[in-house]
């Protein structure tokens, strides 16, 4: 994952074969759970700007017939972005035009008795996966206009809003409450979390911060006992979240098989026990059963650090390339660790992938997450930014059925 403000290169690996298939049927989720989801009943958006920040101007208006549209630049203290893919910046895209029925898939996530909501998003991830991809947005909490910044912005660009926020609990204030707040809009909430290294504090340059994972997973030592304490509070947090019947796409240990995070830092073997560790005291210890656990690799996926099959729901990578490139290599990298039939999520992106592209190509992300800022406002033109929201293969918030 980016920090606040850094950047890092894009790797990718080989491709593979596509095919959709699904996992985990089940019986026991039937009409009465989940049954026909009807793309349009969720929460609506009106389309008008945010009052919060009124510095964003909204696109321009299409000119009378007959006269020469000339966009207008983005706002003044926007900087010009890197365009996306040569030949598909700006293309006229179609809009969805009506009600998109999905039927229920009968997959249950890996949390015990997983709550109905859990359920019910996951189903919905399954039924829309290959046909759709979801839109999502990381927010940032220290610009005009707080944690909507990023949200006001793309709404004053596109008169859409993302389908899934991104939170994290680097900062936990108000995070929990934020995605309460979404849920109630109709929105769904994907959260992670830089955690600091046991012993070592919090934040982001905590959690770079080298640790003994033999002795965090011991117990008796006082890194054992300080990531108890960090995975006591992030529980109380989450537990907000079940007690309000909210399911969380729960990405912890983000871009897990790199070397820049604690988690990443020592074996494969060392982080599975550590996934696993999570998962167990999550599951177990703290009933959190509105929990979809996403596995968040690198560029470049590798399977050694797969926890397996019982412990991840979703998985998914990142990059942060220069170009609009749905990253096929990536997302085939991915699926040929976890299978045809498991969701996979473009968890972090700089510039966000050209939907027109990822169909053609066959690479079709679940969702994919823009980082915040100028990851957003910079690297994405507004062109590209219209293209994409107003994309028939992309979902928006305005899009997403009732989950409840």
């Amino acid at each position: 994952m980016k920090s606040m403000l850094y950047s890092r290169p894009t790797l990718f690996t080989p491709d593979s074969s596509l095919r959709c298939t699904w996992r985990r049927p089940t019986a026991a989720l039937g009409a009465s759970l989940f049954g026909v989801l009807v793309l349009g009943c969720g929460a609506t958006e009106s389309g008008e700007r945010s009052p919060l920040l009124p510095m964003f101007e909204a696109p321009p208006q299409e000119a009378p017939a007959g006269e020469e549209v000339v966009p207008e630049p983005p706002p003044e203290d926007v900087a010009p972005p890197v365009a996306p893919s040569p030949g598909e910046e700006g293309a006229e895209m179609p809009a969805v035009t009506g009600p998109v029925v999905m039927q229920s898939t009968g997959v249950e996530p890996v949390a015990t008795n997983a709550s109905r909501e859990a359920r019910n998003l996951l189903n919905y991830l399954y039924g829309m996966y290959g046909q759709k991809m979801l839109s999502g947005q990381m927010e940032s909490t220290w610009m005009p206009g707080g944690a909507d910044y990023e949200l006001n912005y793309i709404q004053a660009m596109t008169g859409k809003l993302p389908a899934i926020r991104g939170l994290d609990f680097i900062q936990y204030g108000g995070v929990a409450q934020r995605a309460i707040d979404w849920w109630g809009r109709g929105g769904i909430s994907n959260i992670r979390w830089h955690w600091g290294a046991p012993t070592h504090g919090e934040g982001y340059e905590a959690s770079q911060v080298a640790v003994d994972i033999d002795r965090v997973l011991t117990p008796g030592t006082p890194e054992y006992a300080a990531m108890l304490a960090s995975l006591d509070r992030t529980a109380a947090e989450l537990t907000k979240l079940r007690d309000a019947n909210v399911p969380v796409l729960w990405t912890p240990y983000h871009e897990l098989n790199g070397n820049w995070f604690w988690w990443g830092k020592e074996t494969p073997e060392q982080f599975v026990r550590l996934w696993r560790f999570m998962f167990e005291y999550f599951d177990g210890e703290k009933q959190l059963n509105n929990l979809i656990w996403v596995l968040g690799y690198t560029g470049n996926p590798d399977g050694d650090w797969y926890p397996g099959d019982e412990y991840v729901d979703i998985a998914g990578a990142d990059s942060y390339g220069q170009t609009a490139s749905p990253q096929l290599n990536m997302f085939n990298a991915v699926r040929g660790i976890v299978g045809n039939d498991m969701p996979v999520s473009y968890h972090e992106c700089g510039i966000i992938p050209d939907p027109g592209m990822a169909q053609q190509q066959g690479a079709t992300w679940s969702w994919f997450m823009t980082w915040h800022t100028d990851w957003l406002t910079e690297r994405n033109t507004v062109a590209h930014l219209n293209a994409v929201y107003q994309h028939d293969f992309v979902i928006t918030l305005d899009e997403v059925p009732d989950l409840r």
